[in-house]
């Protein structure tokens, strides 16, 4: 998923650059984390 951002974010033609990925995978890191701990109760 990560790799797909950074293509997206590579891609001078999209609207979706390196803030917009960087957004996204800090939230995808903190869902895992919580998801995670949740678990492991």
């Amino acid at each position: 998923m990560i790799d797909a951002f950074a293509e997206l974010a590579a891609d001078e033609t999209r609207p979706f650059d390196w803030f917009d990925a960087a957004v996204l995978s800090f939230q995808m890191g903190r869902r895992l984390e919580t998801e995670l701990d949740q678990i492991a109760r």
